[in-house]
């Protein structure tokens, strides 16, 4: 036996912000963490206003962001997906985040402890595939260190061995490091050559794939992606067990500023947590997640910078403050407060225990007292009572002054690193970068030629006079000639723009009454919805109202925006592109913020002579725009991919500025044709370096490849060239 199953729990329960796992290991190696889950489209998320379902994980100091180790409803389609998580783990209990975004379902945690060097995994969650149409089914995601070498067994049937839909045979595309293996059976059609198990020749037999290969440090994933309903035999890892060092830290290690030691009291931490977590755990009636002792420290660096502050003295979590150990001992002098506990109202007394007289005994009690504030009253149901448990955001709100900056800053350290003193200083980050730039690669040629589905043909300036729209007769629309029919679209518009905004989940309706007007059939008045963008920012109240109306009109579309803290204040802003739908001249990126202010402006940046588009694949839906960290900042930057002139790609990295409160562009690539875009960090010197090859200076040139490389300059804010290789 090479894997021995530690633990196995059926979830089966959407998730609405986060669900806590944790994961208590008892001897120091190599675990499988095995998370199986499904996510809906934007178009199959009704009740998340059409927006696509998001879930990934974090543990310890890791967070997994790269996609293929994430699920993404928009590739998924309300299908299942599992991801197996290989990872060094060290003595403790660690605690398994799954962050969620518009309500993902999460079905099943598996956990197998590594017990051979020569593991063999059998698959028995999601497999075989659900019958559907391509998309990511299996990622298995691991450390470079710790693999060797390994195999992958599999069948596929043919589609005469299905009950339904004969001609459609199953398929399984094999992805290492986002680099697809190809199947190179002299038999295999020209449409099955990335498919290295084919159904068609297949018809149900085994076919494997194996490799022996020293990978480098940072993370690593195979991805497979499964067509109809192909099924896993088995898999075999050839594993490296790791040294003490190489184990996954539980508790987050903070950066050291002006010398002093932020990690000092870490045991002390995770001591106290785990305490207090095992004594709820034993009612009743627990709380829905368990305590993450990373929250307990981003407490106590917000109360007193971890024991480092002078006037904290050894109250490290302020527990003697506004009286709560008075409250814990139920002092005659306050009045006595009650929790509910195996079912009964009980009142809380520590009779005199509760006092601070080192560091560990203000960490110790400040977790009973934030486990008090979780508590937020007891409902009476009839023959027993209950606790009712709030979130831990919640909690800790009311563990300080409950206030909601209070709670925001210590939830961005916690879940950002951002230092709630100084936004610009990061006190920690995940190693995504090192992940990534071992990982993400953009073959930018795919892009191009491919236009958006999203962005039909609008109504040409001429149609006012002509009544022609790119030559489709528009004589008449509703029963109205095409003048009489703007009019009127303008006039319902104007009457819903006047009444926006309503309560979060009315604008929708609101302006799907406007939408109803346009036909179906023939030109769309994309033109006129984008002309109200900047009066419906302004009118915004909070930024999921603007989502709600703008997606309605597909001012903004769904693989053309997202949301991040661009500025470093804590806050989301909103960034989406518009393009030029009409002439296809020009793409404007926007920055939704408030800038300081009380009311939501819109900043703008043009590219012009660009177009944008989408990573021609039916396996994986792709963005023209992603939000990551490239410079050597805490906020991340804006990823733009575009077609230029129908010819070549360009990649476009904008910054916001500050100091200008204008959107800065920080590298520009559009000269070349078909380039492939890696980001790295090679010769590991911290600074993100862009690797550009496999391109030509020109069309008589175009079998002739050479490589670029740029690096990020963060004296000069911007990427300079390093290297030209013909």
């Amino acid at each position: 036996m090479s894997l021995k199953l530690i633990s196995s729990e059926k979830i089966n329960r959407t998730v609405a912000d986060s669900f806590t796992h944790p994961l208590e290991i008892e001897k120091e190696g190599i675990y499988l963490i095995e998370i199986t889950a499904s996510a809906k489209s934007w178009w199959q998320n009704f009740f998340a206003l059409y927006r696509g379902s998001k879930l990934k994980l974090q543990i310890g100091e890791e967070s997994f962001d790269q996609d293929s180790s994430k699920w993404n409803g928009n590739i998924l389609k309300g299908l299942f997906k599992t991801n197996v998580y290989i990872l060094p783990l060290r003595i403790g209990c660690y605690y398994l985040r799954l962050l969620a975004e518009n309500k993902p379902h999460l079905q099943e945690i598996k956990i197998y402890q590594v017990i051979d060097k020569k593991v063999i995994y059998h698959p028995s969650s999601n497999n075989p595939a659900q019958d559907e149409n391509g998309r990511p089914w299996y990622s298995f995601i691991f450390p470079g260190q710790l693999l060797q070498g390994f195999a992958i067994f599999a069948k596929c049937k043919d589609g005469n061995q299905h009950p339904t839909n004969l001609n459609d045979d199953d398929d399984l595309q094999l992805k290492i490091d986002d680099k697809i293996v190809n199947n190179n059976d002299k038999n295999v059609s020209f449409k099955h050559r990335y498919w290295y198990w084919c159904g068609n020749l297949l018809k149900g037999e085994t076919k494997s794939y194996s490799i022996e290969k020293c990978f480098k440090e940072g993370y690593h994933t195979l991805e497979l992606n499964a067509d109809r309903s192909p099924e896993i035999d088995r898999v075999y890892f050839n594993i490296t067990m790791p040294e003490t060092s190489q184990l996954l830290p539980i508790i987050k290690l903070y950066k050291s500023l002006n010398g002093e030691d932020y990690n000092k009291f870490d045991g002390e931490i995770y001591n106290a947590v785990k305490y207090w977590n095992d004594e709820f755990a034993k009612q009743k009636f627990p709380p829905l997640e368990p305590l993450d002792p990373n929250l307990i420290k981003a407490i106590a660096y917000k109360e007193s910078r971890v024991g480092n502050d002078l006037n904290a003295g050894i109250d490290v979590m302020q527990i003697t403050r506004d009286e709560c150990l008075k409250i814990l001992n139920n002092s005659k002098d306050k009045p006595t407060e009650y929790e509910a506990t195996s079912g009964n109202e009980v009142p809380i007394n520590y009779g005199g225990e509760a006092k601070v007289e080192k560091p560990r005994d203000s960490i110790y009690w400040g977790v009973r007292w934030l486990y008090h504030k979780l508590h937020s009253h007891i409902i009476n149901k009839g023959d027993h009572l209950e606790p009712q448990w709030i979130s831990w955001k919640e909690a800790v709100k009311n563990y300080g002054p409950g206030t909601n900056n209070y709670a925001d800053k210590i939830w961005n350290l916690y879940e950002k690193g951002i230092d709630p003193y100084k936004k610009n200083n990061r006190l920690w980050t995940y190693t995504t970068l090192l992940f990534v730039g071992l990982l993400i690669t953009w073959q930018a040629n795919s892009y191009y030629g491919v236009q958006n589905d999203f962005i039909p043909d609008l109504i040409t300036n001429y149609v006012r006079e002509t009544g022609q729209v790119k030559g489709v007769d528009t004589n008449l629309y509703n029963g109205m000639s095409p003048a009489d029919f703007v009019d009127n679209l303008y006039h319902e518009l104007e009457t819903a723009v006047n009444i926006y905004p309503l309560n979060e989940g009315q604008n929708q309706k609101l302006f799907q009454l406007v939408i109803k007007l346009v036909p179906k059939e023939g030109p769309s008045f994309q033109e006129i919805f984008d002309k109200y963008t900047k009066e419906l920012v302004e009118k915004t109240e909070n930024l999921n109202q603007f989502i709600e109306v703008a997606t309605t009109l597909h001012i903004i579309r769904e693989n053309a925006y997202e949301l991040a803290d661009f500025d470093g204040d804590g806050a989301n802003e909103l960034v989406f592109l518009q393009n030029d739908a009409l002439n296809k001249n020009y793409i404007k990126i926007y920055l939704v913020d408030r800038f300081y202010s009380t009311k939501y402006q819109l900043i703008d940046f043009m590219i012009f002579d660009s177009n944008f588009s989408s990573i021609n694949s039916n396996i994986i839906f792709n963005k023209p725009l992603m939000i990551f960290n490239v410079a050597d900042n805490p906020v991340p930057e804006i990823l733009v991919f575009t077609d230029n002139d129908h010819n070549s790609s360009r990649l476009t990295i904008l910054q916001y500025d500050e100091s200008t409160e204008n959107l800065k562009q920080i590298f520009n690539y559009s000269n070349k044709f078909y380039p492939e875009y890696v980001l790295t960090d090679h010769n590991h010197n911290g600074l993100l370096e862009i690797n550009i090859k496999n391109q030509s200076s020109s069309l008589d040139e175009f079998f002739v490849p050479f490589k670029e490389t740029f690096e990020y300059n963060s004296d000069k804010g911007l990427f300079e060239l390093l290297e030209t290789i013909k």
